[in-house]
């Protein structure tokens, strides 16, 4: 909880300072419920939702695991499905939940991975074709 409390002081510290999200690599390895606990307390430091430009986005490189993190709502566990289910047990409204994005790493090959089960509101897409510079 400590751990949690300090990641979401900092977080509000730089919307205060004019950031409008965050970028937080390697989501996966991260349990959906301690993101919750983060966005909750985040949500709270900001007085009780969030801000409206803010977004998070999450990077979840699928790799070999694409079922298990997102693409099989009946395997038992969806990371996808699990992190919205809390968000919203946690009192978060849609508005608040589609501001937390999830990349994942099945765009331009697997273009179904990932969109079975978030809503493509939620998903974000990554085009380094056009950052690309010589």
């Amino acid at each position: 909880d400590n751990v949690q409390e300090r990641i979401a002081a900092y977080l509000t510290d730089l919307l205060g300072m004019g950031f409008s999200g965050v970028r937080i690599d390697a989501a996966k390895h991260m349990a959906p419920d301690d993101l919750v606990g983060i966005f909750t307390k985040l949500r709270r430091n900001m007085g009780g939702s969030l801000p409206d430009d803010f977004v998070a986005w999450l990077e979840v490189l699928l790799g070999g695991e694409k079922d298990l993190l997102m693409c099989d709502p009946d395997s038992g566990y969806n990371y996808g499905s699990y992190l919205e289910d809390g968000l919203a047990a946690a009192g978060f409204d849609q508005d608040d939940i589609n501001k937390i994005k999830i990349w994942n790493s099945g765009y331009p090959k697997e273009p179904d991975a990932g969109y079975c089960t978030i809503s493509p509101v939620r998903n974000a897409i990554q085009n380094d074709d056009a950052d690309q510079q010589t």
